[in-house]
């Protein structure tokens, strides 16, 4: 019996990987995994943003397949450079989108040590990510769904007078990028001239597609400066490394017109360390060494 599998991923992306064929149904059944995971440009003031999901569908031309109708909590936070598997099932036909029917959100702010907690506007209710091309289950398929927060969520004016202002409005307007066919893990760490981990720095890996994350502080799982990209396709990738005191201060001096583009214009300024990679299979223990 073929499978299929969808991961729903969140690092501040949600990432779907998976393997998108178009094709004629065969009528056979394909088993697809669901992940979440989340890859975005960090915003060092938010500490959590917790989204419900009540139900996760899979929708054709006919009607819809239930992915999960489990209500769960997610924490993107929690999910940066990791993965979390929503769900697992068989299938068959064609597909042309996935669907997150969502409830309450919830994004909490660090601000001079005190915690501010904020509703979060998700427009129409659903967040709803149309695959590039018709997926076809045909085999067993990893979907990756990537949330770009950096260019998802929104606030009411220019950060931080804006929450100044009574009830702040706080929007999520969702941007989610999607990967497919063999993907791969990379692992490393940000380190300075003297060796010692660096967090909170931005990374940005580029080849024909742009995936961001950001480098750790010293907690659970992850030591200081370590780093994961979960579920990269093939390629040749350049990787841009930005501290916090540079990418903080490129957002602080950006009028309000470019922030739609933040990615480009950190892309046009000098990083503070990069390197290039091929990834044909997972990487570990990358070490870029950041000025």
């Amino acid at each position: 019996m073929k499978k299929s599998i969808l991961i729903l991923s969140s690092v501040l992306l949600i990432i779907l990987t998976g393997c998108f064929k178009p094709g004629i149904f065969t009528g056979e059944l394909s088993r697809v995994d669901f992940y979440i995971t989340d890859g975005v440009v960090p915003i060092s003031s938010v500490t959590s943003l917790e989204v419900e999901i009540n139900r996760v569908l899979l929708m054709s031309d006919e009607g819809s397949l239930v992915v999960s109708d489990e209500p769960l909590c997610v924490d993107l936070m929690d999910l940066i450079g990791d993965v979390y598997k929503i769900s697992s099932i068989e299938a068959s036909g064609t597909y042309t989108q996935l669907r997150f029917e969502v409830g309450d959100a919830t994004v909490t702010f660090n601000l001079d040590g005190e915690n501010l907690d904020l509703p979060v506007a998700i427009v129409s209710g659903s967040i709803k990510c149309p695959f590039r091309e018709p997926l076809t289950l045909e085999e067993d398929t990893e979907i990756v769904l990537d949330f770009d927060l950096s260019r998802s969520l929104k606030i009411d004016g220019r950060w931080p007078d804006a929450l100044e202002k009574p009830n702040p409005m706080i929007i999520m307007r969702p941007v989610v990028h999607e990967r497919h066919g063999l993907l791969y893990d990379v692992q490393g760490f940000v380190r300075d001239a003297t060796g010692n981990g660096v967090p909170k720095a931005l990374l940005v890996m580029k080849d024909d597609e742009t995936i961001t994350t950001f480098s750790h502080d010293e907690h659970g799982i992850w030591e200081r400066g370590e780093f994961r990209f979960p579920k990269v396709k093939e390629g040749h990738y350049t990787v841009y490394v930005y501290r916090k005191e540079t990418y903080e201060s490129i957002i602080e001096n950006l009028s309000e017109e470019f922030l739609d583009d933040l990615l480009d214009v950190l892309l046009e300024t000098e990083p503070d360390g990069s390197t290039t990679i091929d990834v044909i299979t997972d990487i570990d223990n990358l070490v870029i060494t950041v000025k």
